[in-house]
């Protein structure tokens, strides 16, 4: 359907305006139009918010500016008012969803939000838990032009999945010519009036999700749009012309399923600037499929040619679609011009595969198709921080975290004690044998990966091997004082032990450490008994090694018993008496000895065999037993009585009673 004679004085005002917008363009941006050979480098484009109201959007750089209103309608001028579209100050077009098999309008559907969001206007709607975003930036803006992005993403959190697609109709007209034809380049089409040219690209170029279908021709009402249609981009020829008497174009993303949760993006990019020729580019280098650790060099190079001869190239890549970046510059000569340069794998992508886009752009803002590879991603970060095991005298497992790096990347280990290298392969620990007692041993580990490059070495952490129990103890007492000993057993000098002393229940009852292989026990505390002494070894962590007993000892500080004393006869006698004694018991030390004295006053002499006592009269006989540590016991005491003198004559006195005849006692 033809639109209104409004129009024909449409066309009329914009070729006008392109007219001045050439006269702003810079005196370098004229000598390269008109194919001087000078050039200055481009200087970086500043984007900035022009208008943010509630009707109207826009965003600028020095040459263009990109619009969207508050119906999701939008465009891009050639500043300060050459357009791409028809519809004045709102681009006729249209965004038209294909919703689960159903046509939806955009611009009909409820709005959530209406922004600028980092120099990009967003608009928000909502259908069925589905979330639909419209998104108009400008990119790969130059002193001379630039290009707008557009793009929907449709965000399903509908609870289930659901067929989501869309397209975008445009109803095009350049410098005022509404019938400009389209001329097929690599990946997209062109076209131009008055000097001024349209690019627009629907596959393989940065910023642009391949199209399932395409449409250059006659225009017809874009909210009227259907999600038929179109052709395959392959249908399509390089240097075919479209011709139209009023000249529009779609794209289509067909339906695919989108899971709850997921979502799909659909994109484009269209630009405008002066007529141009847009640099060609053949990506060599990197091949698609290779793997390639984060922080190796990716070697980028490639062949670009550009027949305008002295326009500023710029080749610019992108990861995963994210930001564009400046690899290089040059001049171009009009013939193969070759690249080649390095770049750095940030830690910050994540594991798995991604797309690396190469594509070339001269400063009138043509821009080639990307070369497009897609590559693999391992971790390549230090490994975590030692930490130990199965730690013994003379061994030891380090372990260490792998982190983020994969089953490929191997591990080397190194003893910073000894500066000695292990190659731990791809496991994440080792053993390290061969190691001295209660030393301390400090360890950090790197990765390697297959191309031989090491990450830095992890911060060291340091380990005690443990001490060796002592060996050969022994306990040497005398009376109550008590030193046990024992030997090293190969623990360096200045290692710790721990002493117990433990009654016969298993008690412990004293305890002590020292760095010596000696110790001398003060006995102040325990009670009389029998004890047993043991020793173990500390490492410089304080880890003890098992006990070994040194040996028993006694505390004994209490005198045997009383011994025990026989005289015979016990009673009074004119003979001998025989003295025997029988020790004092002593369960702790012992009875070392018996003495006995004869007599209150007499010495004590050792008792070795019975003896007898002479002495006439009543004779003390004491005995006392003394024990291993000299204590004295307590005392026994008898008395022997030997009378060997007869007694005294009797006195007889006569002395009758009176009545009584005295006798004579005589014969």
């Amino acid at each position: 359907m033809k639109k209104s004679g409004k129009r024909v004085k449409k066309q009329a005002e914009q070729l006008t305006k392109v007219v001045l917008a050439f006269a702003l363009l810079s005196p370098q941006a004229l000598l390269l139009e008109w194919g001087a050979s000078t050039v200055m480098a481009e200087s970086i484009e500043t984007i900035g918010i022009v208008t943010d109201t509630s009707g109207m959007k826009a965003v600028q750089s020095s040459k263009v500016k990109v619009e969207m209103n508050s119906d999701g309608k939008y465009r891009i001028v050639l500043l300060p008012n050459t357009n791409v579209f028809y519809g004045g100050d709102t681009g006729n077009v249209s965004t038209i969803i294909d919703h689960n098999g159903s046509p939806v309008n955009f611009k009909s559907l409820p709005l959530n939000y209406y922004r600028i969001n980092n120099n990009v206007i967003e608009m928000s709607r909502q259908k069925d838990n589905v979330e639909y975003i419209l998104r108009v930036s400008i990119v790969n803006a130059t002193s001379q032009g630039g290009y707008m992005k557009v793009e929907l993403e449709a965000i399903n959190r509908s609870g289930s999945a659901l067929s989501l697609g869309g397209t975008f109709y445009w109803d095009t007209m350049v410098n005022g010519n509404d019938a400009s034809p389209f001329e097929v380049i690599e990946n997209g089409w062109r076209n131009y009036s008055g000097g001024v040219q349209v690019t627009a690209f629907y596959a393989n170029t940065y910023n642009v999700v391949n199209a399932d279908r395409i449409y250059m021709g006659q225009y017809s009402s874009p909210d009227s749009a259907q999600l038929t249609g179109g052709s395959s981009p392959s249908a399509f020829s390089t240097g075919q012309i479209v011709t139209s008497s009023d000249t529009a174009a779609q794209f289509w993303w067909n339906a695919k399923s989108t899971e709850n949760q997921a979502s799909r993006k659909f994109s484009t990019i269209v630009g405008i600037g002066p007529q141009n020729v847009p640099p060609s580019f053949t990506l060599m280098a990197p091949a698609s499929g290779q793997t390639y650790y984060k922080g190796e060099q990716l070697q980028i190079s490639g062949t670009t040619r550009d027949t305008d001869a002295g326009d500023l190239l710029t080749v610019k890549w992108s990861i995963d679609g994210g930001a564009e970046n400046t690899l290089t510059q040059m001049t171009a000569t009009g013939s193969n011009q070759n690249f080649n340069t390095n770049y750095t794998l940030p830690d910050t992508l994540t594991d798995g595969t991604h797309t690396l886009q190469v594509w070339v752009m001269d400063d009138k803002g043509g821009v080639s198709s990307a070369g497009t590879v897609n590559f693999t991603v391992r971790s390549f970060v230090v490994p975590g921080t030692p930490t130990y095991t199965l730690v013994n005298s003379n061994n030891l497992t380090v372990n260490w975290d792998k982190k983020a790096n994969d089953a490929s990347v191997t591990y080397e280990l190194k003893n910073m004690t000894t500066n000695q290298i292990f190659d731990a392969g791809t496991s994440n620990s080792r053993q390290m044998t061969g190691l001295t007692a209660n030393t301390s041993y400090s360890f950090a580990v790197r990765a390697k990966n297959s191309s031989g490059s090491f990450t830095g070495y992890s911060s060291p952490t340091s380990k005690y091997t443990l001490a060796n129990p002592p060996s050969v103890a022994a306990v040497t007492q005398s009376g109550n004082s008590v030193i046990a000993s024992w030997n090293p057993n190969g623990n360096p000098a200045g290692t710790h032990y721990k002493t117990e002393i433990r009654n016969s229940g298993g008690q412990v009852l004293v305890t002590g450490t020292t760095s010596s292989t000696r110790t001398e026990f003060t006995l102040t505390g325990l009670a009389d008994g029998r004890y047993e002494v043991y020793a173990a070894a500390l490492n410089g962590e304080g880890i003890q090694t098992s006990y070994i007993s040194a040996g028993g000892m006694i505390k004994d500080t209490t005198g045997p018993t009383a011994p025990s004393v026989t005289v015979t006869p016990s009673s009074w006698t004119k003979e001998d008496v025989l003295v025997t004694v029988e020790e004092g018991k002593d369960g702790l030390s012992g009875t070392q000895r018996t003495e006995v004295k004869v007599g209150l006053t007499g010495e004590w002499r050792e008792y070795s065999n019975p003896f007898t006592v002479s002495r006439e009269g009543n004779t003390s006989v004491i005995a006392r037993s003394i024990d291993a540590f000299g204590n004295t016991g307590q005392e026994t005491a008898v008395t022997a009585r030997v009378d060997r003198t007869a007694p005294t004559p009797p006195v007889i006195s006569l002395n009758p009673p009176d009545g009584l005849k005295r006798r004579s006692l005589s014969r």
